[in-house]
């Protein structure tokens, strides 16, 4: 399973993508939203963690921006 996480502060980011690692899962990560969207639609993601303060496109519209592209993937925000 291949995790996407959209998080700007660094330790969360990469705490989350050492733990979620650690447990088997493949993790692609962003730290602002307009890598996160990219990364969204261009790879294979099966979940999104997306926080909602995130610099360059809020994480709400990020999420807005993937459903009108038909990405239809769960997504857990954090806040």
């Amino acid at each position: 399973m291949r995790i996407l996480v959209i998080e700007d502060e660094a330790d969360i980011r990469e705490g989350l993508r050492e733990q979620l690692t650690k447990v088997g899962f493949a993790v692609d990560v962003a730290a602002n939203g307009q890598d996160g969207l990219h990364a969204g639609l261009e790879q294979p993601i099966d979940i999104a963690v997306v926080d909602l303060g995130l610099p360059l496109i809020p994480g709400l519209d990020v999420i807005r921006r993937l459903r009108q592209k038909g990405k239809s993937f769960p997504i857990l925000i954090l806040t």
